[in-house]
Order: C-alpha cells, then sequence, then structure tokens
C-alpha cells in the first residue's frame, strides 16, 4: 500500500487538470449508509428501492401532495436528516487537494453537501444537493432554509414556486427516472474532456449516466485513473482504472495528502538556480514577459488558450486530429464540431499529420478565426530527436499562419502535459524557436502569445525568454 500511496501522490503532484470522482463510499465514514453495499439502505429494505423508483412521478403527478408527505413524514429521504452529518478525512482531504491547486473540480453522485460543508470549492453534484431546491421551469436552485415549507403547509401553498418565473421547486436531489440537469452534465463532460487525472474515490460504478464518466477519460486514452474503493469494481475489472486502492477513503486519502505535501515541500525548498538551469555566474536570470522582434511583439500571459481573441490559436493535437486530452480537448469542446468535422476531411486528404508538422482549420465557436493544428513529439529520454521535433512543431505553426497572412498567434505549451516533455526544456525549446524565426522571417504576424494555464509553466518561459534576452545582450 505504502508504494501505491507514493504512486498517487506522484501522479497527483505530476498532474495539470485533476478532478475527482465521489460516490457514497466517501460519505459512510461520516455515519451516512450506502444504498447497495452489504449493510445499505436497498440491501436491507428492498422495498426502499421500489419507493424511490416511484417517486418522480409521484411528484410530477401530484406535486403538492408530494410536498405534503415530504414535509410531514420529518426526512426528506430515506438516509435521514443529512443536514446533521459532518465531513470527515476524506472529504478534508479533497478539499486540501483543491487549495494546493492540485485537484480542479470534484464532482459527485453523493447529495449529502458534504463536499461544500469541507470546503470544496468547485463541486458538481451530480444527482443534486439535499440542502437545495431547483426549479422545473428555469433550473434555478435555491438553498433550502430560504423557505419556509412548514408556514408554506400550514398556509396551503405548496408546491414552492421559484422566486424568478414562478415555476414549481423540487428537490434538486436527482430522482430516478429524472434526467441529469443539463447544467450539471455539460459542466461534468467539459470537466472529463479536460482532466490529465481523475481520483475516483467510493463510487460501486455501476449507476449510470454518472459511471460513464471513468470510461469517457479511458477512452480518451490521455489520463491516468486512480481508484480507490473498499473492494474492487467494475472500473478495476475492466481495467478503466489504472490502479487500486483498496480501503477506507478516510483512511488513504490522507496518507496520499500528507505524501503530496512532502513531494511539494521538497519542490518549494529548491533554488530557482538548480543545476544552474536558469543562473548565470552569480546572478539570477531575470523572468521576462515581453520582448519585440522586429515589428513583431511577443509576450507571455497567464490563462486560457481557449479565450484568446488572436486569429489562430496553435492546438497541441495528436497525429489523428481527432481531440483528445488536455488542450486539445478543451480546443474541441470549446469549438464546437465544426472543428472536428474539418479536420476529418484534412486527414481524408491528406492522412495522419506527422509529428512537427502542422495544418489549419476553422476555429468554430472559437473567439479565434483559426485553429493550427500541430503535432508535439512524445519525450522518451531526449535521444530520439524530441527537441528538433518540438521545435518544427513551433516552426511549422509559424510557417502556417504567415502562409494564410495572420497577424496574430497564441500558442500553448505543446508536449509538456501528457506527452512528458520537460517543463524547463520545452519552454526553452519554445521560446528560441520562435525568436529565431521571428528574427530570419519577415512575415505578417504582429504579436505571438505564449498562454500558460499554469504558474509553474508561466514561470518557466519567463526564465527562458529572460535567458534569451541575457544571451542577446552578451
Amino acid at each position: 500500500m505504502e508504494e501505491l500511496i507514493q504512486r498517487a501522490a506522484s501522479d497527483l503532484v505530476n498532474s495539470q487538470y485533476g478532478i475527482a470522482l465521489t460516490g457514497a463510499g466517501i460519505s459512510t465514514e461520516s455515519g451516512i449508509p450506502d444504498f447497495r453495499g452489504p449493510a445499505g439502505v436497498w440491501t436491507l429494505n428492498p422495498d426502499a428501492e421500489k419507493r424511490a423508483y416511484q417517486g418522480y412521478q409521484e411528484f410530477i403527478d401530484d406535486p403538492e401532495g408530494w410536498w405534503k408527505n415530504t414535509i410531514t413524514s420529518s426526512a426528506m429521504h430515506s438516509l435521514g436528516n443529512l443536514e446533521q452529518v459532518r465531513p470527515n478525512l476524506g472529504h478534508q482531504a479533497i478539499a486540501e487537494l483543491e487549495k494546493m491547486g492540485i485537484l480542479k473540480c470534484t464532482i459527485t453522485q453523493n447529495i449529502d453537501a458534504l463536499h461544500e460543508k469541507a470546503g470544496t470549492v468547485k463541486v458538481l453534484e451530480y444527482h443534486g444537493s439535499v440542502i437545495k431546491l431547483r426549479c422545473l421551469s428555469c433550473g434555478a436552485r435555491f438553498k433550502k432554509d430560504e423557505f419556509d415549507l412548514e408556514q408554506l403547509l400550514q398556509e396551503n401553498r405548496l408546491p414552492p414556486s421559484c422566486p424568478e418565473c414562478r415555476g414549481i421547486l423540487k428537490s434538486d436531489t436527482v430522482f430516478f427516472g429524472e434526467a441529469i440537469p443539463g447544467d450539471v452534465a455539460e459542466q461534468s463532460l467539459e470537466e472529463v474532456w479536460k482532466c490529465d487525472l481523475m481520483l475516483v474515490c467510493g463510487t460501486s460504478a455501476v449507476v449510470f449516466p454518472f459511471a460513464s464518466l471513468p470510461r469517457i477519460v479511458r477512452e480518451r486514452g490521455a489520463a491516468t485513473i486512480i481508484e480507490i474503493n473498499a473492494e474492487a469494481t467494475p472500473l478495476t475489472e475492466e481495467g478503466v482504472s489504472d490502479y487500486l486502492l483498496q480501503g477506507k477513503t478516510g483512511e488513504i486519502l490522507p496518507l496520499i495528502l500528507e505524501e503530496v505535501k512532502r513531494l511539494k515541500g521538497q519542490r518549494a525548498c529548491l533554488p530557482s538556480s538548480t543545476n544552474n538551469k536558469h543562473s548565470r555566474g552569480q546572478n539570477v536570470t531575470k523572468p521576462t514577459t515581453e520582448i519585440s522582434i522586429r515589428c513583431t511583439r511577443l509576450s507571455i500571459v497567464g490563462g486560457d488558450i481557449t479565450d484568446q481573441n488572436t486569429d489562430a490559436i496553435v492546438n497541441a493535437a495528436n497525429s489523428s486530429l481527432m481531440g483528445g486530452g488536455g488542450v486539445d480537448g478543451a480546443i474541441h469542446l470549446a469549438g464546437g464540431p465544426a472543428i472536428l468535422e474539418e479536420c476529418k476531411q484534412i486527414v481524408a486528404k491528406r492522412g495522419q499529420l506527422p509529428t512537427g508538422q502542422a495544418v489549419i482549420s476553422g476555429g468554430g465557436k472559437l473567439k479565434a478565426r483559426f485553429v493550427i493544428h500541430t503535432v508535439g513529439p512524445v519525450w522518451q529520454g531526449g535521444n530520439e530527436g524530441e527537441p528538433e521535433l518540438l521545435a518544427s512543431a513551433y516552426r511549422e505553426s509559424l510557417r502556417v499562419a504567415a502562409e494564410n497572412d495572420l497577424s496574430s498567434v497564441a500558442f500553448p505549451s505543446i508536449s509538456t502535459g501528457d506527452y512528458s516533455y520537460p517543463m524547463d526544456g520545452g519552454a526553452a525549446v519554445a521560446t528560441e524557436t520562435v525568436t529565431t524565426f521571428l528574427k530570419e522571417h519577415s512575415t505578417s504576424i504582429k504579436e505571438v502569445v505564449f498562454v500558460l494555464f499554469h504558474s509553474s509553466a508561466f514561470d518557466s518561459y519567463s526564465l527562458a525568454l529572460g535567458e534569451y534576452c541575457e544571451n542577446i545582450d552578451d
């Protein structure tokens, strides 16, 4: 188990966009029974499961009657009064991993609001929340305690109505037979497409469509899936997860968090001039975020590549041009299906795109008018021509931009995500290649921007550009 703890912590620290998926198993240690486990609510009381399947139709048929029955039954659901339950160490570990910037989002099946209580900020409650009400007309959500349901019952004003559109309010929890709310379903898919690591905690992975989320990630083939469950699940047996840490989430997650902090602490203690990568004599290279080369402005910014308003953004694609993880998946998701359709036509005409080459397509729904797709190398130790292939990817992208008379181009950090190219080395190749191209060619390009999503990438690129400027001064 110790080796798996270390492996999971290392994978988390090295990820660029990690997300968590949680199910009932993470909340059982807070005293909430699960549904299908050995002591689950429905295992012990099959009639309760039958009633659960009837709940949505009962609400649709008679919203007023459903609310009267719910309010007078003294419990909102078969799990008892969840509002009094407190988060456990597993919830707290996930909140801490988010605070550290490692986990970007938590998608949960649970309706108990314990992630929110633990301090997790970005939570997508796939099956709703017990502490909220949702409008069936406009989809707006409200805290349940904003409504005096007892008074509404006494005044015969049930069901409660939406303050925004006067539609009918129901519990935010998703009933059997009820569709997953569109906003949550869409946002969950967006997170699944962006992630390069998924932490699956305490879910049996048998309730769909939630159970499809890790399978979508596995089909992409560009992310690590870590499973923490008391027993093996279909995710384990089908090879969806990369590895399983078997045990209680409330025990394993704190151990992973402790190891993550140790690893992050080691990195934080490294001096900025480690191995003299960015030092010259006794002087440390000064970070630089903007220079001018001929008539072209080259800058480094933090942000989201899909939100850039340049003539073109560059996509770190794979050879198939069919979309993937990381930047590639985010661009296809934001740009819509038009980009993929045009990429299919490109591949049908010229075949798959070789590493180091580039092609152009329309930008779909993006702010950018075009997307330049290029394929960077997979890092194999540095002895397989990776630096030159990476340089070619940047050069060819600029060449395509110039051939199409574009005036502005935004680059991500190519190959340093899923393809594992070392960030400092990738930044050095990127800045040197782009600056050399701009010095040697007179083109239509007036602005080139490196758009870095993570602060560590921003630091590496600004130091690499600073080193370039010092070399020019020499």
